[in-house]
């Protein structure tokens, strides 16, 4: 474990890692219960040392952050969503809209994005539309922590218009209930302009938020000018000397400038045009389902691991089962296409369900783009149609088959690699290697392509 700070120590590690497990525990026991169903502590000073532990968990990842240890920041965020989101939601409105948001933040930080946003759907206790109060700064806050929530959601391109709707209304009902919030709070109006202020910033930058995953233009820039005005209201909430916010505030800062970093546009911005093309399409209005960023496996895949570094001929991306690897196999294929348009690509999977579920999944992706792509199905020979789809010059850009067809293919001398070269092998769910029999076919038909077909690269 990296080295805390000196309040872990003190509290006990073992301590909060009783915490998170004890949370996680009764989440999985509340599973097939009413979602919105409070959960039952077994005892009141259970409870209390939960929120103990808590306490000792923000303050260390307050440290974490500011000491820039990535290891930490995600540990301590990833134990705080654990309990957020056990905890009940409180009952005053503004306390509740606070919880949820630090709730989002944390899973956030912790990489937890798809269970928030699950959370954020599921949890109909969750207000996720603008709330009126007779208090300009209490409205303010509300809707902007909404329109924040929204853009962690992401549910299509209407929760991201939602969000921007919930900021231009503000900005009208500024001229309105503004002054007169200021002539009500005359004893402490420094502290009430600035807190407005504050506010006004943080709106601002949600904004730009929202917009950026809209259109993903000049990323760089955009960040840039989040952080100016997420500086200028932590600035403000500090001059104010509303200590509670300020801290609120910090989290809002660090889940933005994350969730700007992990969007689809920072990653893939300016990689190459069939990628740029993928992207915009897959970000789409029209699209049933955009994709404004990515997870942070994949995140990782693409920063770190070098999947679309064209120097290497060999990358490995170990993921769990559904967490993305097909869209990632996606960018690699288009990245091997617009390196040498005149390849081709092998898609292997292990059975024949799955060649008519990746066929299915590609040819809805990438056929937009202009790209061809056929299957092969597990058979001991070829029948006529399906040998004079393989010999053709330009009759596919991705085939999708199995390794024993495959194998069949490249020993039939079906596929040549005179006129047109193949470019990439995907293995999907690689890890079968490890099994004996299974495994050996594959090395040796990997063994057997290295050997076949000069320059090819793989995917596992």
């Amino acid at each position: 474990m990296p080295a805390n700070n000196w309040i872990v120590e003190a509290y006990g590690e073992d301590r909060i890692k009783h915490a998170a497990e004890y949370s996680q525990e009764l989440l999985c026991q509340s599973v097939f219960s009413k979602f919105d169903a409070q959960i039952q502590w077994d005892t009141e000073e259970d409870l209390q040392n939960i929120y103990s532990a808590l306490e000792v968990i923000e303050l260390a990842l307050v440290d974490a952050i500011r000491r820039e240890n990535k290891k930490l920041i995600l540990e301590h965020a990833e134990n705080a969503f654990k309990i957020y989101r056990i905890i009940a939601l409180p009952e005053n409105q503004n306390e509740r809209i606070k919880h949820i948001v630090k709730t989002a933040c944390f899973a956030i930080l912790g990489e937890k994005n798809a269970d928030v946003r699950r959370w954020l759907n599921e949890n109909e206790k969750i207000p996720l539309g603008s709330q009126k109060y007779s208090n300009w700064a209490e409205n303010l806050f509300f809707d902007t922590a909404v329109a924040f929530l929204l853009t962690v959601r992401k549910n299509g391109w209407q929760d991201l218009e939602n969000s921007s709707i919930l900021i231009s209304n503000l900005r009208k009902s500024q001229k309105k209930f503004e002054k007169q919030y200021l002539k009500e709070n005359t004893e402490n109006v420094t502290s009430a302009g600035l807190e407005l202020v504050a506010f006004y910033h943080l709106a601002k930058s949600i904004d730009l938020l929202a917009i950026f995953f809209r259109n993903g233009e000049n990323p760089i820039k955009t960040l840039q000018d989040i952080n100016f005005h997420l500086d200028r209201s932590s600035e403000a909430i500090e001059n104010a000397k509303i200590a509670e916010m300020g801290l609120f505030i910090f989290w809002i800062q660090n889940a933005i400038q994350l969730m700007v970093k992990n969007s689809i546009w920072w990653i893939l911005t300016r990689v190459n045009s069939n990628i740029t093309k993928f992207v915009k399409q897959l970000t789409a209005e029209q699209n049933r389902k955009p994709i404004f960023e990515l997870w942070p496996p994949q995140s990782r895949a693409l920063l770190e691991e070098g999947l679309l570094d064209p120097v290497r001929r060999a990358v490995v991306i170990q993921m769990p089962t559904s967490s993305g690897k097909t869209l990632l196999a996606e960018f690699r294929i288009l990245q091997t296409k617009q390196n040498n348009p005149d390849s081709w690509v092998a898609y292997i999977v292990p059975t024949r369900a799955l060649v008519n579920q990746i066929t299915n999944r590609l040819r809805e992706d990438l056929a937009p783009l202009g790209m061809i792509i056929e299957q092969s199905v597990p058979a001991f020979e070829l029948d006529p149609i399906e040998e004079e789809l393989l010999t053709s010059s330009e009759a596919f850009d991705v085939l999708v088959t199995t390794q024993e067809k495959l194998d069949l293919l490249i020993r039939g001398k079906k596929l040549k690699n005179d006129s047109r070269p193949l470019g990439l092998v995907i293995v999907d769910e690689a890890h079968n290697i490890r099994l004996r029999e299974r495994g050996l076919k594959t090395e040796m038909l990997l063994t057997m392509i290295n050997r076949e077909f000069a320059n090819v690269h793989f995917l596992l």
